[in-house]
């Protein structure tokens, strides 16, 4: 599914700036509402075979969910994972920029690569975590991360910055697979969405909580410890992830 998205992307973002540069924007709109169609297709075409004889209530379950340890400290794994991508996802732009002066050329070079290597990024470390093991795969993508964040915020050239840059790219898609595996794997089947959702939301929310202060941080901190920051945000996760028992989970 993540490999899936990050094609996605790539591939809207070249078609459909192709279409606005070549034809304008009102073109565009138009290819892009015929995507939004085509894929409105794809739910009528699969049939639900869960049966259920009467509807859960879905908020009583979650309290209860709620209770659990396990789930607490997911939550808050996935609240605090979020917060390091935000802050890399926006700094790194700006270090690019302002820094190194790359050219909107150099930085589009950059951006259409981006989801050519998530893709694979995405497939390994699904593939990795069913291998390993949820917890294994996640410690081996987020562990090299944390030195490679710091090798970007030191670069001076193109070549020394995209090198560091598109293996955290390749290791942060590879730990949002295993990741999502994980959730998958704890998520009560009476409310699988909705938990699953829960999960995601909280990790979006560290999210672009860190991306909003990205630039005071910069602004306060400077470039080289905005990357020991972000290095050190992705310490208390994998704590959390050390505790989080998976074991009572497989059965299910």
């Amino acid at each position: 599914m993540n490999a899936g998205h990050n094609f996605s992307i790539g591939f809207c973002a070249v078609t459909l700036s192709l279409v606005a540069e070549n034809f304008g924007y009102n073109y565009m709109f138009i290819i892009a509402g015929i995507y939004i169609l085509i894929v409105l297709i794809f739910p009528l075409l699969v049939k639900d075979t869960i049966k259920k004889k009467k509807q859960e209530k879905v908020t009583p379950i979650l309290m209860d969910e709620l209770k659990n340890k396990t789930i607490k400290l997911m939550m808050l794994f996935a609240a605090i994972i979020g917060i390091s991508s935000g802050l890399f996802a926006f700094a790194t732009p700006l270090f690019a920029t302002n820094v190194i002066k790359l050219s909107i050329s150099q930085m589009g070079f950059i951006t259409a690569f981006v989801p050519i290597i998530a893709i694979s990024g995405a497939i390994i470390g699904g593939t990795v975590s069913d291998r390993w093991g949820r917890k294994k795969a996640i410690y081996t993508m987020v562990i090299p991360t944390i030195i490679l964040i710091n090798f970007v915020m030191l670069s001076r050239s193109l070549i020394i910055l995209i090198i560091p840059y598109f293996f955290i790219v390749f290791l942060s898609a590879g730990r949002w697979a295993a990741s999502s595996a994980m959730f998958m794997d704890v998520t009560n089947k009476k409310i699988r969405a909705t938990e699953y959702s829960l999960f995601n939301s909280l990790e979006i929310l560290g999210y672009v909580v860190a991306s909003i202060f990205t630039g005071l941080l910069i602004a306060i901190l400077g470039y080289t410890l905005i990357a020991v920051f972000m290095s050190l945000t992705l310490i208390p996760p994998l704590i959390i992830l050390y505790f989080i028992k998976l074991n009572k989970f497989k059965s299910s």
